[in-house]
């Protein structure tokens, strides 16, 4: 990912060395979730995660739903008792030298009552260390819910915000390319040159694009017997 500043980021450092609370944006469809799941297979056993993939749910079924992910089991569905079981499973976390990180996935959907009680989750730390990691991941109007004055203190939290950018025509091209090689072909002999310059022009460097629109070419072109997509 790419630090507002322009610098390349990785993304597991932040989890590494306890950042707190870390922001990824990017518009739809160019891929956070993609590298949300990809960063969760990289973890070890000694990261465990809750990662929620649709952030529109109330505050106490999303507390029920992290201690689920996280192994932790639920005695009492009441927000104070999940929050107190959360806690000390953090604290065993930290003997254990362990790390638990929450995921928000469509943050932006993120209701402000609930994003408030999120940054409450912030303050479970020790003198020394953060005991809970929290990566809100959305598009770029995430930023503007969390400079509303109600709610601007969990802004004042996030250390890191990274985004995710839309691809060139040159990075569109090579993503057709891998794709394409990934089942044994290559995009010079699927599409002539024309065509992959509309799909890029088109797709505007969003990956989905990209995809729906190769898809559909590919099944419009072997509808019209072509050799190479036009």
């Amino acid at each position: 990912a790419v630090l507002e500043g322009g610098q390349c980021f990785c993304l597991k450092d932040v989890i590494k060395e306890r950042k707190g609370f870390f922001l990824l944006l990017g518009h739809g469809g160019l891929g956070k979730t993609t590298l949300i799941n990809h960063l969760i297979s990289t973890f070890d056993s000694k990261v465990k995660t809750a990662f929620i993939p649709d952030s529109r749910i109330p505050y106490t079924k999303l507390l029920g739903v992290i201690l689920h992910q996280l192994g932790v089991p639920v005695k009492l569905d009441l927000k104070g008792s999940m929050l107190h079981e959360l806690y000390f499973y953090l604290i065993t976390c930290l003997e254990q030298n362990e790390n638990a990180v929450i995921i928000l996935d469509e943050a932006h959907l993120i209701d402000e009552s609930v994003v408030e009680e999120v940054r409450l989750l912030a303050n479970l730390e020790t003198p020394t260390s953060k005991l809970l990691q929290i990566v809100l991941c959305g598009e770029p109007k995430l930023r503007d819910k969390l400079r509303a004055d109600v709610i601007r203190q969990i802004g004042q939290r996030i250390v890191i915000t990274c985004r995710i950018d839309p691809m060139t025509e040159e990075e569109s091209l090579r993503y057709i390319d891998h794709r394409l090689k990934m089942v044994g072909s290559e995009y010079s002999q699927v599409f002539e040159d024309k065509a992959l310059a509309i799909i890029c022009k088109q797709a505007k460097g969003i990956p989905r694009a990209i995809n729906i629109l190769c898809s559909n070419a590919l099944s419009v072109g072997a509808d019209l017997g072509e050799q190479k997509i036009s």
